[in-house]
């Protein structure tokens, strides 16, 4: 679908299903004729010296309507089910088949070798590089973003180190080595330097969520710091549902899902986790303390200004609490942070599903904010 439409604000105020479990287009078309004088400032635009207001009423019915069908057909796509997303198999071969993506691989600085999902389109603006949660963390997982973002965008779906085809084994090569949250970033700029590559005229967006926006401000923090930012290309950093903390985020996870005759087990569970990420082993070169180099709420005041960051969360986020994400949003710059908050219930990674409509409209919109801020550099 195109960007965003000037009566899609008006059609989520006055056609979303009241009953809906999650904000739902009611499926039925109704006249709007008899509501026309709440949008008298849209008619007053419409009219002119050869036509009246009933004129207006007519042409105002038209769009509405026709607009409101394009939004029901797009709700209703299967990138929108989540038991269909579920079947990772599935999703993949429904992304080659139907939606012209293109398996592709590229090799991170480190040697490993990564799996993802390519889809290009002829004059795109944006690429939009796609990091998943910690688990399952399948790159198809997030495949409905496809249906969030305009045409006017690339998108690279990929496996990180030791998730899905990447290669790399999860407890092997990261848990048990006590290397997770090291080398993550390298798989991104590797992502980057792939979309640089393909399509080199298109300006990067890095979208990560939870744990994956977690690694993909590490991205830019590490890029800055190496001093290769400029060459990555980076307009913008999207950080939907993700970590401000490493370990915190999984001590929280732990604490709401082992609840009460589990409880025991999760100050066990909780007190190995921690020690185990948090400890100092001499006897592995190289490990560093996850909390001085990958934390970011007293890193953040070192995050480039020259790219945008957009926070996405959930009210009722229960593994990452809002307070810690608005922190971070309210220490960024006047101008260079915005914030979406979602009010859906269990909202955590999963807004693009639950809260698709409001979503998909407020992510266009910045998009296009993008976009003009571009274009006002550039004069």
């Amino acid at each position: 679908m195109e960007g965003a439409h000037p009566l899609d604000e008006m059609i989520l105020k006055t056609n979303q299903d009241p009953y809906a479990k999650y904000p739902t287009l009611r499926t039925e078309i109704t006249s709007v004729t008899e509501t026309v004088g709440t949008y008298t400032k849209y008619l007053e635009k419409q009219l002119d010296s050869s036509n009246g207001l009933e004129s207006a009423q007519e042409k105002f019915n038209e769009q509405y309507t026709e607009r409101l069908k394009e939004l029901l057909e797009w709700q209703k796509d299967p990138l929108f089910n989540t038991t269909f997303l579920k079947d990772f198999d599935g999703t993949q071969k429904h992304l080659l088949d139907n939606e012209g993506f293109k398996a592709v691989s590229f090799t991170t600085e480190d040697g490993v070798n990564l799996a993802g999902l390519c889809k290009l389109r002829e004059k795109a603006k944006f690429n939009i590089i796609v990091s998943n949660g910690f688990t399952p963390g399948k790159k198809e997982g997030m495949a409905t973003l496809l249906k969030l973002f305009p045409n006017s965008c690339n998108m690279l779906l990929f496996d990180a180190r030791s998730h899905g085809e990447s290669e790399g084994n999860l407890w092997r090569d990261v848990l048990w080595s006590k290397y997770h949250g090291r080398d993550e970033y390298k798989d991104i700029w590797a992502a980057v330097e792939h979309m640089n590559t393909k399509a080199p005229n298109a300006r990067n967006i890095l979208y990560g969520t939870c744990e994956g926006a977690f690694h993909s401000a590490n991205a830019i923090l590490e890029a800055q710091s190496q001093g290769c930012l400029d060459e990555l290309n980076i307009e913008a950093l999207i950080f939907d549902s993700g970590w401000d903390k490493f370990v915190e985020a999984g001590y929280s996870v732990a604490k709401q899902n082992l609840t009460g005759c589990y409880r025991p087990l999760y100050y066990g569970a909780s007190l190995l986790y921690q020690t185990w990420l948090k400890g100092y082993d001499p006897l592995i070169s190289g490990y560093r303390s996850i909390q001085e180099t990958r934390d970011l709420p007293h890193r953040m005041s070192n995050f480039p200004n020259s790219i945008k960051t957009v926070f996405i969360h959930g009210v009722e986020d229960r593994d990452v609490p809002i307070e810690n994400i608005r922190t971070l949003h309210g220490n960024r710059p006047q101008g260079t942070s915005v914030m979406y908050e979602s009010s859906v219930p269990n909202p955590h990674a999963l807004m693009q599903v639950k809260d698709k409509l409001r979503y998909a409209l407020w992510m266009r919109k910045e998009l296009e904010a993008l976009e003009l801020i571009r274009k006002f550099q550039q004069l």
